[in-house]
């Protein structure tokens, strides 16, 4: 099972990096998000293949990119992405049960400081 998820995440990226950017409303704002959902999307990947879970921490994670900022990205100009995005988003929730009880506390949100505090933890974990 989690052979499919990991490439799920991998056909969700592809689609993700072949697009045309010059599409969405916010090039550049896409291209920040899209680093930090491709970054998050490497320690979902490595969190997985070691724990076969997925901490709460990275699950409020995908919270906020997968329901808020892909929504807000794709949804509009890339529906094919969003789409994508919504499936691999509900195959991840079973990996957290927090998560697919819709009981995290959502402390990363949008702004920069929730997300390097975020990357701190979590990359520091991993090293």
């Amino acid at each position: 099972m989690i052979n499919e998820i990991i490439s799920d995440l991998d056909k969700t990226i592809s689609v993700i990096k072949t697009k045309d950017n010059s599409k969405s409303f916010s090039p550049v704002h896409l291209l920040k998000f899209e680093f930090t959902f491709f970054l998050s999307m490497d320690i979902v990947r490595y969190e997985l293949l070691t724990s076969r879970c997925l901490s709460n921490i990275t699950s409020d994670a995908i919270s906020q990119l997968f329901v808020f900022q892909c929504f807000e990205f794709y949804y509009r100009d890339f529906p094919e992405i969003h789409k994508e995005c919504s499936e691999l988003f509900r195959a991840l929730s079973n990996y957290n049960e927090q998560l697919k009880n819709h009981d995290l506390p959502g402390n990363i949100g949008v702004n920069d400081k929730g997300w390097i505090n975020y990357f701190n933890k979590r990359i520091s974990n991993l090293i």
